[in-house]
């Protein structure tokens, strides 16, 4: 059974949704690696999503960068989400396939999770709105 049309925005922002809810949960379970890859599917998700209220032809990656670049070429300045962007998909990267280095900057989990923390209520509708 189809689980929602994958040409329809509407549906990728509903599990771009539920991405971001299960980020807080492994962050109030003090699971960062878990948190980080949901709040990554989030992300891309909800750019494709948007991507595709623009007339974008859906394409099968996980490349969070590439798909901030298909916005731009579309007039949408998505430049603010640019740092965060680079650093979802270096950790998704890392924490999936052997041979990538995990930013320096997560060794700090305890000064690392609650910001993310913080930002999560924000996190789906900041790249929504944008």
């Amino acid at each position: 059974m189809k689980r929602g049309d994958e040409n329809t925005p509407a549906d990728w922002y509903a599990i771009a949704r539920k991405d971001v809810v299960r980020a807080k949960r492994a962050l109030d379970a003090s699971d960062a690696e878990d948190a980080l890859f949901h709040c990554e599917q989030a992300a891309e998700k909800t750019l494709k999503g948007h991507l595709l209220s623009l007339g974008w032809k859906l394409a099968k990656t996980h490349d969070v960068g590439a798909l901030l670049k298909e916005l731009n070429t579309r007039g949408v300045n998505a430049a603010w989400f640019a740092p965060v962007a680079a650093l979802l998909a270096n950790e998704y990267m890392a924490l999936r396939y052997p041979g990538f280095d995990t930013d320096p900057t997560l060794q700090k989990r305890p000064a690392f999770l609650p910001k993310l923390k913080n930002s999560l209520p924000n996190f789906y509708h900041q790249l929504y709105e944008h």
